[in-house]
């Protein structure tokens, strides 16, 4: 509402100036239109309650996409994976049994116009 107020005052104002400095039809709506097109393209932004829900809702994606989540099963072992956010890439682990095998992939620098892959892999026993 007050929004409506200020955009209300602001035109009146430009009405007053060009009045006062007798102003043709073609400055005058020129002015007005730049006025209420700036003013648009300022209330088009978010609102601070906009912004609030739109970082909860990042955060509940990335939440999302950190949490394992199961891609494959064969002969017994099941395969799951997730992104890390924090490093920008997916994970990888399989249990199979009494074994919990977690690998990780990744391209490394090794020098001018070289790379290499690298690969950690982890194996714990469930306990």
């Amino acid at each position: 509402m007050i929004e409506w107020m200020l955009l209300l005052m602001i035109v009146v104002i430009v009405i007053l100036l060009a009045v006062h400095f007798e102003w043709d039809n073609g400055t005058f709506f020129l002015i007005l239109i730049v006025v209420i097109g700036s003013w648009a393209l300022y209330h088009w932004r978010d609102t601070p309650e906009e912004h609030t829900i739109k970082v909860q809702e990042k955060i509940r994606e990335d939440a999302e996409r950190e949490r394992p989540r199961k891609i494959n099963e064969v002969d017994g072992c099941s395969i799951y994976t997730f992104y890390r956010i924090s490093d920008g890439r997916n994970h990888y682990f399989t249990r199979c049994g009494d074994k919990v095998t977690t690998e990780s992939s990744h391209t490394e620098s090794c020098g001018k116009n070289c790379t290499k892959q690298v690969t950690e892999t982890i194996v714990t026993d469930k306990k």
